[in-house]
């Protein structure tokens, strides 16, 4: 049987051989066949055609040299395998260098090709341009000015390394035409590229949110506080609204608290990007006052609240669980006053800042640790003596600072603004202007 089988795998290798002799003949035969027919017309129509039949074998010849031949079909398999391998490379290496690009280039790439579109827009780009730009870049500064017609949102970079430090325009200008625009005119922190732009004094002007770095922006309808008043004309005590990002399922939220001072309670709105509606959170807590703006970082919203026997600690917002939690700190706990403490982020990180009213107007700035836990641990990274570098007096409310952005690359450089104008310490932006440190974004959830 041995013999048997070993003479069947003979016969079928000797015809293959034979498939291949008779495939590689037949080759020949039409070669020879074609060279002897232009042989013939060369004689008739010149030395034209023989340049055309050199000119075609050597193209043969050169085909034959790259193995254009016939290969089994496993081999084409693996071949269409390897070739699949090669394109997936491709776009993973293409995705590493258009990381490294700012958003106006990204934008103006989406037109090249469906391909790339699809991409660029994809979450999961998104989410990653935005990681390298906080791991490896210095933020950008969005300069907020008006002319009572429209505002003008202007992207501006830092020279860290000039002395002093300066502002450097850059764009995009974005101008958003709004018929309501008065010196109440704020904008909240950045989240992700995306500010909020509203009238302190005037409920009646809606909600905006931007994204300057890709030049769009939406309207948000009236909130229930604001028809509330509209049709009451009572103002409450009117708070920043809070912009915050689900850090599961990536939608984006507008977190609206409101105090109302005459029962130390707290009211709350949440306008939820994907349906596009506003409603009412029930489980708010009670007896307390919260600080006028938040901040976010790392799927929550931070507040510092006060009860009726002023013991302040955070309040912080799980924009996914949509639960409130309440935090405590020992740097937080000796406020005396909303004003005497902040907190800000900086690199995702929750910074506390606080002044002691007998130091002088020193400022002292502290790290949290452990966000999660119920206790904040606190380290100390640096102070400030306002009377070196400002000549207000330190009993002023209007020379409290709060810090907006520390450098990266310069070690012990770091931007500070005056609180409740944030209007720069040392630096000086356009008149009337407020500026608002931030990483340029592809998102936009509207």
């Amino acid at each position: 049987m041995e013999g048997e089988k070993g003479k069947l795998v003979l016969s079928s290798s000797e015809k293959g051989i034979e498939e291949t002799t008779s495939v590689l003949q037949r080759s020949e035969d039409r070669d020879s066949s074609w060279s002897e027919s232009c042989c013939c017309s060369n004689i008739m129509r010149g030395e034209a055609h023989d340049t055309a039949l050199r000119g075609w074998r050597k193209r043969r010849r050169d085909d034959d040299d790259d193995d254009t031949v016939v290969f089994p079909s496993c081999c084409r398999k693996k071949r269409k395998h390897d070739d699949v391998s090669l394109v997936m490379i491709n776009d993973d290496l293409l995705e590493e260098i258009i990381l490294r690009l700012p958003v106006k280039a990204l934008t103006r790439f989406q037109v090249v090709s469906k391909h790339w579109s699809r991409m660029i827009k994809s979450k999961y780009f998104k989410d990653r341009h935005m990681s390298h730009q906080k791991t490896t870049q210095e933020p950008k500064f969005l300069c907020l000015g008006d002319d009572y017609v429209s505002l003008t949102l202007t992207t501006m970079s830092l020279d860290w390394s000039s002395m002093p430090s300066c502002l450097v325009e850059e764009g995009p200008f974005f101008h958003i035409e709004q018929p309501q625009i008065d010196q109440f005119t704020r904008v909240s922190d950045s989240c992700n590229g995306l500010v909020c732009i509203f009238d302190e004094n005037s409920l009646t002007s809606p909600i905006i949110v931007a994204n300057p770095a890709i030049v769009r922006s939406q309207t948000l309808p009236l909130s229930g506080f604001q028809r509330q008043w509209l049709e009451e004309k009572k103002k409450p005590a009117l708070h920043f609204p809070g912009l915050g990002k689900d850090g599961v399922t990536g939608t984006y939220k507008l977190v609206w608290l409101h105090n109302n001072e005459s029962n130390y309670t707290l009211s709350c709105e949440v306008f939820d990007f994907e349906v596009k509606k506003w409603r009412y959170l029930v489980n708010t807590p009670c007896d307390v006052q919260a600080s006028a703006e938040p901040i976010f970082a790392k799927g929550w919203l931070y507040w510092i609240i006060a009860n009726r026997t002023n013991d302040y600690n955070i309040l912080g917002y799980d924009i996914h669980t949509e639960m409130f939690r309440v935090f405590s700190n020992t740097i937080v706990s000796q406020a005396s006053r909303f004003y005497t403490v902040s907190i800000c982020n900086l690199s995702d990180r929750v910074w506390v800042k606080s002044n002691v009213a007998d130091a002088g107007g020193l400022h002292h700035f502290s790290r949290i640790k452990n966000t999660m836990d119920s206790e904040w641990e606190s380290e100390k990274m640096f102070s400030i003596d306002l009377k070196l570098i400002s000549p207000w007096s330190p009993l002023d409310i209007s020379t409290l600072i709060r810090l907006k952005a520390t450098s990266k690359e310069y070690y012990k450089k770091f931007l500070v603004s005056k609180l409740f104008t944030s209007k720069l310490v040392h630096l000086n932006p356009p008149p009337a202007s407020i500026l608002i440190p931030y990483f340029q974004s592809l998102d936009f959830p509207l």
